[in-house]
């Protein structure tokens, strides 16, 4: 029996697994890492959903989009320069240099 369908709600972030089929590795080089990164900030800043967010980036879908984004989220954690250069592309965006 297939799963329910995922209710999403507009600037939820989900829990979704970072493996792909077979347990391969979704984020697979520093391309992928720093298009994430965009996703994330691009979801932070403008509040679009998912949904919308996905077109922008080459179709991905809602969950595909909420997952690179909780997965940012947890390399923030962890990572402190990471973390300073995402708040340091933040200020630039937004012009608060």
């Amino acid at each position: 029996m297939a799963r329910a369908l995922r209710i999403e709600h507009p600037g939820a972030f989900y829990h979704v697994l970072n493996r792909g089929q077979r347990r391969e590795a979704i984020v697979q080089d520093q391309q992928d890492r720093e298009r994430d990164v965009a996703i994330y900030l691009a979801r932070e800043l403008a509040g679009l959903p998912g949904r919308e967010l996905g077109r922008c980036f080459g179709g991905l879908k809602g969950a595909g989009i909420a997952m690179r984004c909780t997965h940012v989220l947890g390399r923030l954690a962890e990572d402190r320069r990471l973390s300073k250069d995402i708040a340091q592309l933040r200020r630039k965006i937004t012009n608060n240099e």
